[in-house]
C-alpha cells in the first residue's frame, strides 16, 4: 500500500543514509484500462503529504510519455496529451506542488523523528515477511520479480508525544510528522483521509506563538492549543514554534 511500501522505502534509506525519493501515481486507467483508478485532486494530495511525511526529499512523476499505442485515455494518465496540451490531471498536481514549495524550505534538511496518528490505530506496520516476500519477493514459478532483499526492521516511528506536542485529536485519522533540523523542530500534519474533511486540535505543553503555512497562506495563531477547521481530506499544514507566549 500507499503506507507500508513508503514506510518500508524511508526506512531503509534513513538507515543506509540516503535521502528518500518518491514516485507519484499519475491519473488512471492508462492505455484505456479501465482497472487502474483515475487520481482525484484528494489523492494526489494524499500522496504528497504522506510522502513529505516520511521525509521525501524528491517527488517524482512521469509527465506523460506514451508509445502510439497506449495515446488512449491519455487525457486521464498524463500531465500533458500527445500534442502537449495540458490535461485534467495538471491543475491537480499544480495545486498540491504549490504547498510543498511554500514549505520546501522547512523540510529540505529535516529528519523524521516520530509520527503522532490520531483517532484509528497506527496503520504503518510492515506486513510480515512471509507476505512481502509473496508479493514483491517471487512469483510461482520461483522467479524473480521485485524484491529480494533482507527486510528492515518494522521501521514503525510511531510516538504518542514529541517535545511540545503533547495530543493529536481529529475528526479523520490525521498524523503529525515530527521533524528535526540544526534550528528547529517543524510539525507536518496531514489529513490522512482521501474522502472527508477534518478538524484537527493540536494541544501543546505551554502556550505558544505558532506559524503554520496551509494552502501556501502562513498565519500565526496562539494558545495552548492549535486548531485547524475542515483540514481537506489529504491536504497538508506545515507548523513551526515561533516563541513561548508571555503571560
Amino acid at each position: 500500500s500507499l503506507w507500508d511500501m513508503t514506510q518500508y522505502v524511508a526506512y531503509t534509506c534513513a538507515q543506509q543514509g540516503r535521502d528518500y525519493w518518491h514516485v507519484l501515481q499519475c491519473g488512471g486507467r492508462w492505455c484505456n484500462d479501465w482497472n487502474t483508478r483515475i487520481t482525484t485532486a484528494a489523492d494526489v494530495c494524499l500522496q504528497v503529504s504522506v510522502a513529505l511525511g516520511y521525509g521525501a526529499k524528491t517527488l517524482q512523476l512521469y509527465p506523460g510519455c506514451f508509445p502510439n499505442c497506449c495515446i488512449g485515455g491519455i487525457e486521464h494518465s498524463s500531465l500533458i496529451d500527445e500534442w502537449g496540451n495540458l490535461t485534467e490531471q495538471y491543475p491537480l498536481f499544480q495545486y498540491a506542488f504549490m504547498q510543498v514549495k511554500a514549505i520546501q524550505k522547512h523540510l529540505v534538511h529535516a529528519k523524521l523523528k516520530g509520527m503522532i496518528v490520531s483517532n484509528s490505530p497506527y496503520f504503518g506496520l510492515l506486513p510480515s515477511e512471509e507476505k512481502i516476500k509473496e508479493v514483491l519477493g517471487r512469483d510461482k514459478n520461483g522467479e524473480m520479480e521485485i524484491f529480494d532483499g533482507e527486510l528492515c526492521p518494522d521501521g514503525n516511528v510511531q510516538v504518542s508525544e514529541y517535545k511540545q506536542l503533547m495530543k493529536v485529536e481529529s475528526t479523520t485519522q490525521c498524523i503529525v510528522s515530527c521533524f528535526e533540523d540544526e534550528e528547529e523542530t517543524v510539525y507536518f500534519l496531514w489529513n490522512n483521509s482521501a474522502y472527508a474533511a477534518s478538524d484537527v486540535t493540536l494541544t501543546f505543553d505551554d502556550e505558544y506563538i505558532y506559524e503554520h503555512t496551509q494552502r501556501t497562506v502562513t498565519d500565526t495563531s496562539e494558545g495552548k492549543t492549535l486548531t485547524i477547521y475542515a483540514l481537506p481530506a489529504g491536504e497538508n499544514v506545515l507548523i513551526r514554534i515561533v516563541d513561548k507566549k508571555e503571560n
